[in-house]
């Protein structure tokens, strides 16, 4: 199922051009890369920079399935039986 819904969201240009996770050739070394290449040209023209950095390792946790389901039924148009199969709902 997963091959299916990430190349649902390939090809239907669904991913931001900013995620890297999940991606062939985004791994967490470019996203690293291109945050830094991003504060060094910031600080190059004389900005002010500042990152905050947040652990969002339990955000799924809160996560309300149900709109989940909604989403991926009524605005990407995907089956979604498998995700509410994996979550039991």
């Amino acid at each position: 199922m997963y091959c299916n819904t990430h190349k649902f969201l390939l090809e239907n240009n669904i991913l931001n051009n900013s995620q890297f996770e999940f991606r062939a050739k985004h791994s967490t070394s470019h996203a690293h890369d291109a945050l830094t290449d991003y504060l060094y040209e910031e600080i190059d023209t004389g900005k002010i920079c500042i990152l905050v950095s947040l652990d969002l390792s339990k955000a799924f946790d809160k996560v309300h399935r149900q709109i989940l389901v909604y989403n991926m039924k009524y605005w990407y148009n995907m089956d979604s039986s498998w995700v509410e199969d994996f979550l039991n709902i």
